[in-house]
């Protein structure tokens, strides 16, 4: 089963971690752990379109060779822990945000 997470409490933790630009928030990879950011992605010369449609849904080495894995929550098997509901009610699988305290965190009001 997965977390469901709205928008705003994913946001507000994000903020609480990595402070208020998203670009430095961190994610960590479901399946290999790689810690990640926009700017991680940025610092590699990955187009801006491609890392706002894949940051928190695809791994960084989908685009980077020798860093991550290839994984991506848009396949068949779903290794996601959480989805983010937006203002809608649709629901978007998404990477965890990452903690190098924690290694993982999950989010929202119980941290469970």
């Amino acid at each position: 089963m997965h977390q469901q997470v709205n928008l705003d409490a994913f946001r507000g933790r994000a903020t609480e971690l990595y402070g208020s630009d998203p670009k430095g928030w961190k994610f960590a990879c479901p399946r290999c752990h790689t810690p990640q950011s926009a700017l991680d992605w940025d610092a590699e010369s990955i187009d801006r379109e491609v890392i706002e449609k894949q940051i928190g849904f695809s791994c960084i080495g989908r685009q980077i060779k020798d860093k991550g894995c290839n994984w991506t929550l848009g396949g068949l098997l779903q290794l996601h822990d959480i989805e983010i509901v937006d203002g809608d009610g649709n629901t978007h699988p998404h990477f965890r945000l990452h903690d190098p305290a924690n290694s993982c965190l999950s989010v929202g009001g119980d941290d469970t």
